[in-house]
């Protein structure tokens, strides 16, 4: 039904600027749309579990905006790192890590200062992650679920001081050495 209401809405001399982009990212609007109202009227009839509801909001220019390409719409990186869109054309990125395996979709997402950052869905070995562990000068050990808190700060104090960047995590305490005792 997209696919109908897409071609027949390019075809009106008032939306033939849809025909500037590709179809693929006009059918995942609607799709979310579609998600958006169906939340919606779930939530009213108590479909939906949660709180209640509102109507989706239209988007606003000047909020952040994202366009999400999925493998239909036939995007790629090139031999020289840079991502091919249909329609638009080659884009300059600035990679902040090699890719684990072949992503399955990309998210163009342009926050309300003007920044573009670009977003990949990719698959990854589902495995625990590994303990780590931090003594402080003092003495206390703390142990850490994973390596996302080493990132966000340099040791267990400061992981401490800034739970927002590490609420996750939950370090405790494992051990305090004490004090030697007194004869």
């Amino acid at each position: 039904m997209s696919k109908q209401v897409i071609t027949e809405a390019r075809k009106t001399p008032e939306r033939a600027w849809l025909g500037e982009v590709s179809a693929v990212v006009l059918q995942q609007s609607l799709r979310d749309l579609e998600a958006a109202y169906g939340n919606f009227f779930a939530s009213k009839n108590g479909a939906r579990r949660g709180p209640a509801m509102g109507p989706p909001k239209m988007k606003k220019k000047a909020a952040r905006q994202a366009v999400r390409f999925t493998a239909n719409a036939r995007w790629s990186i090139t031999d020289g790192g840079k991502l091919r869109l249909p329609k638009i054309g080659d884009i300059d990125v600035a990679w902040s890590r090699v890719l684990p395996s072949e992503p399955s979709s990309v998210t163009i997402i342009k926050d309300p200062s003007g920044r573009y950052f670009v977003s990949f869905v990719v698959e990854v070995d589902d495995k625990p992650l590994r303990a780590r562990v931090v003594r402080e000068p003092d003495g206390t050990t703390y142990r850490g679920a994973g390596q996302a808190c080493a990132a966000a700060a340099a040791s267990a104090a400061a992981a401490r001081s800034s739970p927002s960047r590490c609420d996750r995590l939950a370090y405790q305490p494992v051990h305090r050495a004490r004090a030697p005792s007194t004869p």
